[in-house]
């Protein structure tokens, strides 16, 4: 073998041997693969601030934020065995932050009150009637009159058979009596309450604007002209 050629093969050899052991091409060419785009998830909206101010059951007042376990019941589903109980607040999308609602009920109630009854079988057809008008249910006792018990069972038994489409919240507290934070928003009304017993509350300034006892057919409009007349 000439000097050439000995030449030759030892070029040939080491360009095989840095092929070999240098790093692999890419599968697909030089380029980089294409990220696939994620899609963002949904956003929760950001809430609004409860007003500030004096709190109270009196018109004028800023009603206290009253939060409690419930359904969350709505036009678009009434069904509360299809819900879990949730904690809910004035501060909420259906009051306080809704864009439609601009004067609600907070309604006391009780399932051995046959004008509860009443009221319960009529405010559903108002709420669905009136994107503006809103209620928030407390049950504040059960079937025994002057028991000052509840139980979840009586929500879920009353929203069962009403079907509302507006939250229900239970007034209940850990031993099964009545919560008397709850109770304390009828203080100044007389010492006898006439259920259902339902605070008139003009949104989103959660002013109290009156108070209405008893049933009432006229309700509905009785509280949007005083929600409107509020200043």
């Amino acid at each position: 073998m000439n000097r050439r050629s000995v030449t030759s093969l030892a070029l040939f050899t080491s360009a095989a041997l840095f092929s070999a052991c240098g790093d692999p091409p890419p599968l697909y060419g030089t380029s980089a693969p294409a990220q696939t785009a994620k899609t963002p998830g949904p956003t929760t909206p950001t809430l609004k601030d409860y007003p500030s101010g004096s709190t109270g059951n009196m018109p004028g007042d800023i009603i206290p934020n009253i939060t409690a376990e419930g359904y969350r019941l709505s036009t678009k589903q009434n069904d509360s065995t299809l819900l879990k109980l949730e904690t809910i607040t004035l501060n909420d999308k259906d009051f306080h932050n809704s864009d439609k609602v601009k004067c609600m009920l907070v309604s006391y109630g009780a399932t051995w009150c046959g004008a509860c009854q009443q009221e319960q079988g009529a405010l559903p057809g108002d709420v669905a009637a009136d994107p503006s008008f809103g209620v928030l249910n407390i049950l504040i006792e059960g079937p025994e009159n002057g028991s000052n018990q509840v139980a979840k069972s009586d929500v879920d038994d009353w929203t069962q058979h009403f079907k509302q489409n507006y939250p229900v919240v239970y007034g209940g507290d850990s031993n099964g009596g009545s919560r008397n934070d709850l109770k304390a928003l009828w203080n100044g009304y007389g010492s006898t309450i006439g259920l259902p017993f339902n605070i008139i509350v003009k949104v989103p300034s959660m002013t109290v604007v009156d108070v209405i006892q008893g049933f009432s057919p006229t309700l509905h409009d009785d509280a949007m002209g005083k929600c409107e007349a509020a200043p």
